[in-house]
């Protein structure tokens, strides 16, 4: 694979990504709001992955009532972010190269446009977050008060 590619299709901090072991990013953000890096970085399969593999994570942690759940899943994304993201980048401009043949102009300006970075999907990512938080508050206060108002008698 053509590494001016794999740089052309990361665009912002490429090398970084391409040469660093570890991704303080991902980590941190994912520490704080689950996986919006990857839907940052247009990675949405590792993003839905990411998303689901902390809620695994969540419930073996409380069944065996281990409390550093969050630290496990920092780390997995401290270690893991770049790998990951390369390999989803690698497999993506397989398919772009597999697609035609292209002068080496358009297979520029089509990895340019597949890849980079998608802000909106960060934002809407966290916006459904959000609100699935808010709806759960809602549910939990609600149960909370039925529960409440059963035991003092209260209809």
């Amino acid at each position: 694979m053509n590494d001016k590619l794999v740089s052309e299709y990361i665009g912002k901090n490429a090398q970084e990504i391409i040469d660093g072991n570890v991704n303080w990013a991902a980590a941190v953000s994912g520490q704080l709001i689950g996986p919006v890096w990857f839907f940052y970085r247009k990675s949405y399969l590792l993003g839905f992955a990411f998303l689901v593999l902390t809620y695994i994570v969540g419930a073996i942690a409380s069944a065996i009532n281990f409390e550093a759940a969050s630290l496990v899943m920092f780390f997995i994304y401290l270690f893991t972010a770049n790998k990951l993201y390369l390999w989803d980048v690698k497999r993506k401009l397989n398919k772009i190269m597999a697609s035609g043949n292209m002068s080496e102009d358009q297979l520029l300006d089509t990895v340019r446009e597949k890849g980079g970075t998608n802000t909106l999907a960060a934002v809407i990512y966290v916006i459904v977050i959000i609100a699935y938080l808010v709806v759960n508050i809602i549910i939990l206060s609600s149960l909370i008060l039925s529960v409440n108002n059963a035991i003092m008698g209260i209809q």
